[in-house]
């Protein structure tokens, strides 16, 4: 009987000690992190309002993490555009991915977009955003150097955003021209459109290239530097200083216009202000580095 006392003793003991173990050594006193597990989305989504503009803000990543508009998004031209060397810079051809794309943004034809960009700062990003938006079927878009908005800037990574619902791109045909066309009106000389290189004079005249396969410049263009179609505060100039510039280079602005640069961002931010001051515009989107890809496009120098 006492040695079975001793043992009832010990494993009382031993019961008391893990007891005051746990009590003192465990982190139970710390409150547990508890991981959310979201609910699945139901399908199709609740018909959001959308009421307020979607901001795109076309800088660089590390000018937008240093600083952008609340609720501004993130948006890269390249995101948006082909990568293979002899159409690098051409807006990428699926359509339709675009729009998937945009959507995750809360893009969507009927709702106003605002984009912003770096101005004579930067290269034409949000010119080419709003352009692409233009030709997407987007019905209301503005472009606008982001020094030129007021506002509170915030640091770091986006916000996030209501997303829009899935639409199908209605593509604008009339402000976009492809090469084998571009090609004819070169061979045909037609007098009724006007073909405008908005590069710098170093690489219209062929003295710098921006990595195309030849210098110089599509036969029959003219020069016009990108810069000059922007006013002091960095944005697009209004229609009448757009037709007054055009006018001073003898371009008739009854022609249809056709814009080109190196990969088809400034010339896209141009052909975007030639649009809103209601000329005829088209955009040659793959620009001197699809044309001088091909060497059966005539080059001048």
């Amino acid at each position: 009987m006492k040695i079975l006392r001793k043992i009832g003793f010990i494993l009382i003991l031993a019961i008391v000690a893990m007891i005051v173990f746990t009590f003192i050594f465990s982190p139970a006193q710390a409150q547990p992190v508890t991981i959310p597990i979201g609910k699945a989305p139901k399908y199709p989504p609740k018909k959001k309002q959308f009421k307020t503009p979607v901001v795109l803000d076309a800088r660089p990543a590390f000018k937008y993490a240093m600083g952008h508009l609340n609720l501004a998004q993130p948006i890269r031209w390249e995101d948006y555009s082909q990568t293979e060397e002899q159409h690098k810079g051409a807006l990428d051809p699926d359509y339709g991915l675009l729009a998937r794309k945009l959507r995750l943004l809360g893009v969507k034809p009927d709702r106003e977009v605002i984009v912003l960009g770096d101005g004579a700062q930067g290269i034409g990003e949000e010119g080419r955003i709003g352009w692409m938006l233009l030709y997407l079927g987007v019905k209301k878009v503005q472009v606008f150097n982001v020094d030129y908005m007021k506002g509170k800037k915030l640091f770091g990574e986006r916000l996030d955003v209501d997303e829009a619902p899935l639409w199908t791109p209605k593509i604008n045909a009339l402000i976009k021209i492809e090469k084998r066309e571009l090609a004819v009106f070169v061979k045909e000389k037609k007098s009724d459109k006007v073909i405008i290189d908005v590069r710098t004079a170093e690489e219209f005249n062929g003295k710098k290239t921006l990595n195309e396969k030849r210098p110089g410049h599509i036969p029959g263009a003219i020069n016009i530097t990108w810069t000059k179609f922007l006013n002091d505060s960095g944005n697009i100039s209004d229609a009448d200083n757009l037709v007054k510039l055009l006018k001073e280079h003898k371009v008739n602005t009854n022609s249809e216009l056709v814009f080109y640069c190196s990969n088809g961002v400034r010339s896209a931010h141009v052909a975007f202000g030639a649009l809103k001051a209601g000329l005829s515009a088209r955009l040659y989107d793959g620009s001197f580095m699809q044309w001088s890809a091909d060497d059966q496009m005539p080059v001048d120098i």
